[in-house]
């Protein structure tokens, strides 16, 4: 999947459950593999598939790992 589109990654996988935006305008799609945080029974620390987005809208990069919980001052 190295090299689709935004738009072509979606068609296979849908809409992503959460984005994130990364330095220099790329951004992450986040889809759960676990049962997510918006799930009736969530898991702590879900396993999630972040694909990598350049830029200009180029997936490049696919990593599975827990999804951190975010600290309340950001940091």
């Amino acid at each position: 999947m190295r090299g689709l589109k935004t738009g072509e990654v979606e068609d296979l996988l849908g809409m992503p459950d959460a984005q994130e935006l990364y330095e220099r305008g790329q951004r992450y799609h986040i889809y759960f593999i676990d049962p997510g945080p918006k799930c009736p029974s969530p898991k702590e620390n879900p396993q999630a598939l972040f694909v990598r987005f350049t830029a200009v809208g180029i997936a490049n990069e696919f990593t599975i790992r827990p999804l951190q919980p975010r600290s309340p001052h950001g940091s």
